[in-house]
């Protein structure tokens, strides 16, 4: 009987904590004082589900107490009554302090990767958003007055700086913390649909890191972009065009774009950073037409009819698509791992991918420089 009341006392804390035998489990406790409110409840929930509860505690006084176990280290959201703050918890012993009035700007200590977080957040202020939000005002302006080369060089430094030296700056915090659960965790969001980008940072990530959730994600999407990486053949995919008559991506390699450059922009009529891109491709496209380089856009909207419309108002002369399937299901853009639009892909004479999301005038000087070799 006693062994019976065990067993079952056991599998119940499995149940509430989300460990079991065969899972390593994290436990840790999470302190809480408050200002601002007497009594209430404070929930625990992973980050993106808040309709499962992994915990809940009383608070009493502002304070509350919360000993737990999940399954590992994370990201998680911790709610007090109807107010919450998403956090990295990783620490044993954590103290969240705040006045719950602003409860989302409370200090918790006690969690390494939540410090590692907002040194992150104060790096990417300094370095890349400070300048960004400065010349996306100039852009604006430029674009308004339809100045189409000022716009590309002003847009060229806004994603060199979200890409380039975003990378940077991530690359050397991995570098400089690879068991962190933050270093797998932010890996994963900034690829960009890059084999490179993805293999230089799992390359960095420690055992740990590795076999978390994240890094387990991160090898996955690693594993996944390597036939999309620089230097592979384009993959074979169909496509619709505006008559409904259907187009193999090798057969155009094989026919209208054999032995020259093609430019692929992924687009959609909802997008309106894709639409204010067509300005900077027509550009291109009036100075390397007839010169050995061919346009495609393929267009992920889920609607035909929108998709038909917004290409009749752009009036682009090139060769327009559309992916069936929509953004949700569409198996072109899981092929070249596309998570944002505009995507433009750049291929060689001989088919094979020479740029990944590449844009404005950077897109430009890989295209003299190819047609240059």
């Amino acid at each position: 009987m006693r062994s019976n009341v065990l067993m079952f006392c056991l599998i119940s804390f499995y149940i509430v904590t989300g460990c079991s035998s065969r899972t390593s489990c994290y436990r840790f406790t999470l302190r809480g004082e408050l200002d601002g409110m007497k009594y209430g409840k404070m929930f625990l929930y992973k980050q993106g589900d808040s309709r499962h509860p992994l915990d809940s505690a009383e608070v009493s006084g502002g304070k509350f107490v919360l000993k737990t176990a999940v399954p590992e280290p994370g990201k998680f959201t911790i709610q007090v009554n109807r107010k919450s703050l998403i956090c990295y918890l990783d620490g044993e012993e954590m103290f969240l302090k705040g006045n719950y009035d602003s409860f989302s700007k409370s200090k918790l200590e006690g969690s390494p990767a939540n410090d590692l977080d907002k040194k992150y957040q104060n790096l990417l202020d300094k370095y890349v958003r400070s300048e960004c939000d400065s010349l996306l005002r100039e852009y604006r302006k430029a674009f308004g007055a339809n100045d189409v080369e000022l716009g590309d060089r002003l847009m060229t430094r806004i994603l060199q700086l979200e890409n380039e030296v975003q990378f940077q700056l991530t690359e050397e915090l991995v570098r400089e913390n690879p068991n962190s659960i933050f270093s797998a965790h932010i890996s994963t969001l900034v690829l960009g649909g890059s084999y490179e980008k993805g293999k230089k940072l799992y390359d960095l990530l420690g055992s740990k890191a590795r076999a978390s959730s994240w890094g387990v994600a991160l090898k996955q999407r690693v594993e996944e972009l390597e036939r999309t990486a620089i230097g592979k053949n384009c993959p074979d995919f169909e496509m619709t065009g505006v008559n409904g008559e259907k187009f193999m991506m090798s057969s155009l390699l094989g026919s209208s774009f054999k032995n020259s450059l093609v430019i692929i922009d992924f687009w959609a009529s909802w997008c309106g950073p894709c639409r204010q891109e067509m300005k900077s491709l027509m550009e291109r496209y009036k100075e390397f037409n007839g010169r050995g380089v061919q346009f495609l856009s393929i267009s992920i909207d889920d609607s035909e009819k929108k998709w038909k419309e917004a290409y009749k108002e752009e009036g682009f002369p090139w060769l327009s698509v559309w992916d069936e399937k929509g953004w949700n299901n569409s198996k072109i853009r899981e092929i070249f791992g596309i998570t944002q639009i505009p995507f433009i892909i750049l291929l060689d004479k001989d088919g094979k991918i020479a740029a990944k999301n590449i844009r404005r005038n950077t897109l430009r000087e890989k295209i003299v420089e190819l047609l240059n070799q």
